[in-house]
């Protein structure tokens, strides 16, 4: 949702309406804590004190996974960009840029995923260590300093004239959802549903109401929300809250166990979809009223991805080493 609504204000801002710009970013903020749910979700997987996840399996099972899908679907979507821009004039030297753009970590938006989860993947053997060696007070300190220093911090900093001397040489707000998820999970940490609600319906509330200031402006950086990216303490405590309340729910869904393994197969294509619709069959609101737009591109866009995702598992050695 998030790749459907940011792509019609970044590039088809002309066509749109205050209203309908208002609605795209909305309906944009309202997914931020998506991302961070599946990190804090790793942190349960990865930092399991039952679970022995060797070095030797980190890097040669979770991280050369990574580095294949990088492969497979960064270098190609960096050759499409080159590709387009030199207006569908091929030459052998666009694959060489094509592979080190990919390094560089210059692929599509979405990619950047990769990128991050690989550093983590590589963190994990000593955090894990951490964490099965840390009182409770102790954790409960380290994620208080990491929400100050990674999320807070940088929050004020992007907003204020002001730097803040002080810093701890972890500049990533991923490493306190990793231990987050963990904490929650593993403490049976509980919040009352009543809290939870009021605190999420908060952050609707802000999401809808924070386009409408008209210091709106000045709280963007390249195009992102300061104070609703991803190290954000708001983002944060709504991450956190849902995550409280799905894992308190605590119930099996059919639906979900079916699509579940389909996941990251469809992350992997999905922006490939968005992008075809919108730059080649021209779905756009340059031609079609907005609420059709996202409409047919949500829909088309899930279907596509699921069926990919899902005959792609159907090629063994894909399955075993990317999917």
């Amino acid at each position: 949702m998030i790749h459907v609504f940011s792509p019609i204000n970044t590039y088809f801002s002309n066509f749109l309406t205050k209203e309908e710009s208002y609605i795209c970013v909305v309906l944009n903020n309202l997914w931020q804590w998506c991302v961070p749910i599946f990190v804090m979700i790793t942190g349960v997987l990865f930092l399991n004190p039952e679970k022995n996840i060797s070095l030797d399996k980190i890097i040669k099972k979770y991280v050369f996974r990574i580095v294949l899908a990088i492969i497979m679907f960064g270098i190609p979507y960096c050759f499409m960009e080159i590709f387009f821009e030199d207006k569908f004039s091929f030459k052998f030297s666009q694959i060489g840029i094509a592979a080190l753009n990919a390094i560089q970590g210059k692929s599509w938006d979405h990619m950047w995923y990769l990128y991050m989860i690989a550093g983590l993947y590589l963190l994990i053997p000593l955090i894990k260590i951490f964490v099965i060696g840390t009182p409770k007070d102790i954790m409960k300190y380290v994620l208080a300093v990491l929400f100050i220093f990674t999320s807070i911090i940088p929050s004020l900093e992007s907003i204020l004239p002001y730097k803040f001397g002080i810093y701890i040489p972890i500049n990533s707000v991923y490493v306190l959802y990793l231990l987050l998820g963990y904490y929650i999970h593993y403490n049976k940490i509980e919040i009352k549903n009543s809290i939870l609600f009021v605190l999420i319906m908060a952050y609707v509330l802000f999401a809808v109401f924070m386009p409408l200031n008209k210091n709106f402006v000045s709280l963007t950086n390249g195009g992102h929300i300061i104070l609703t990216g991803y190290n954000s303490p708001i983002v944060v405590m709504v991450t956190l809250c849902i995550f409280c309340f799905l894992h308190q729910r605590n119930k099996t869904n059919k639906t979900m166990d079916i699509i579940a393994p389909l996941c990251f197969g469809i992350y992997l294509i999905h922006t490939l979809f968005i992008n075809f619709l919108y730059k080649f069959i021209d779905i756009s609101p340059e031609k079609y009223p907005l609420i059709i737009v996202i409409i047919l591109t949500t829909v088309i866009t899930i279907l596509l991805s699921i069926c990919f995702s899902h005959l792609a598992r159907k090629i063994k050695i894909i399955r075993k080493y990317i999917l």
